[in-house]
């Protein structure tokens, strides 16, 4: 008898590597963080994002919102909101707080 295991992946990946580096993060000129500690993940059919510890981050955000997404290989997303003194950009941060901890994020 011959068995293949069978790919429940369909080709996805996700690969998470650190920076090297500081890496900065802009909205126009303002700076919204600046970290040493950054990561980037790469996956399948996305293009890279960087994430940074909330720590890092170097404006407001306001309380969790309303918004969750869930992807079955990073888990829930919570976002929050970003406020610079013009303007408040909607869910514009998001975190893994459970789930994603085998990437490192």
């Amino acid at each position: 008898m011959n068995t293949h295991a069978r790919d429940v992946t369909g080709g996805y990946n996700i690969r998470v590597e650190d920076l090297a580096g500081p890496a900065t993060a802009r909205i126009g000129t303002v700076v919204v963080a600046r970290s040493d500690r950054a990561r980037v993940m790469y996956e399948t059919r996305l293009p890279p994002m960087v994430y940074f510890p909330e720590q890092d981050v170097t404006v407001p955000l306001s309380e969790p919102t309303a918004l969750q997404t869930f992807c079955p290989f990073k888990g829930t997303a919570t976002y929050r909101d970003i406020v610079l003194p013009d303007r408040t950009l909607p869910n514009a941060t998001w975190t893994y707080a459970n789930g994603i901890s085998s990437y490192g994020l």
